[in-house]
């Protein structure tokens, strides 16, 4: 039996097929891949075999029921986009500590699909697995600057030592869909970290501060939106919607970062 999902003036759309194929161009080990498949509720799955069955969590429902107001809203593809604001715990989209989050010494890619719904001008952060308040656990934070520059940062934390890698070239732009995706070969060098902003590669010049060896397997949670997990209130909220947020313990080439952009669009419904 085919699964699909009508949309407004389209065809009904292969979901699981199409999800399928992402799963299949993240590969590798580790890989956890949540494309929002439901508008309610406050646990939010994951998809594909390789998965662990890890689940994002939510404070309150994601529809706004309690202190959730994430304000899901259902694509052509079926998938759903989540809205993050920048009010203390209702903004937390985060994962319990799991090992599969963790890429000590190895290659990883992360990246997602994001809308930000403000003018530029400040830090904010699309996926992390860093802690700097109470128990200073930082492992990685991918981000993007006050000027829209996306960065990857990752952290030796017992040196302590990090890469932080920033875009010269690609840019954000506020207000239309976007996919970002930051690759790390799993080699300490400036060249190995690869940025993808909508399938166009950068390789900014990476500066190490410290001598960085690896990051480190910490019990920091993983955070969609956000960073800084235990403090008073998440730091560095993303504003705006995120949709098909992964991780995976790969460092996927241009070819599957191509692939995976062609798939997002016919999900969101940005190309016919």
């Amino acid at each position: 039996m085919s699964h699909t999902v009508s949309g407004p003036g389209r065809r009904g759309i292969p979901t699981f097929a199409l999800l399928d194929q992402i799963v299949t161009e993240l590969g590798g080990t580790k890989l956890t891949f949540w494309p929002f498949l439901s508008g309610t509720g406050e646990a939010i799955y994951p998809y594909g075999s390789g998965t662990d069955g890890i689940r994002l969590l939510t404070v309150g429902a994601l529809d706004g029921t309690g202190a959730g107001q994430h304000n899901p809203m259902q694509h052509v593809g079926g998938i759903y986009s989540y809205e993050i604001t920048n009010t203390a715990d209702s903004a937390r989209i985060e994962s319990i500590d799991n090992a599969n989050y963790s890429f000590a010494g190895a290659a990883f890619s992360v990246g997602a699909w994001v809308m930000m719904q403000e003018a530029l001008g400040t830090v904010r952060s699309v996926v992390s697995k860093y802690r700097s308040t109470a128990a200073t656990q930082r492992e990685y934070d991918f981000r993007f600057s006050a000027t829209g520059y996306p960065i990857l940062e990752i952290y030796d934390e017992s040196v302590p030592a990090d890469w932080t890698s920033t875009c010269t070239v690609n840019v954000l732009t506020p207000f239309i869909w976007q996919f970002v995706v930051a690759t790390y070969s799993g080699t300490e060098g400036a060249s190995a970290i690869v940025h993808y902003l909508n399938a166009v590669a950068e390789t900014p010049v990476g500066v190490e501060t410290g001598l960085f060896v690896a990051t480190e397997d910490s019990t920091a949670l993983l955070e969609i939106g956000s960073r800084d997990q235990g403090g008073a209130s998440p730091a560095q909220v993303f504003q705006g919607k995120i949709a098909l947020p992964f991780v995976t313990g790969k460092a996927l080439t241009a070819t599957n970062v191509t692939n995976i952009y062609n798939i997002g669009r016919k999900l969101l419904g940005i190309t016919n």
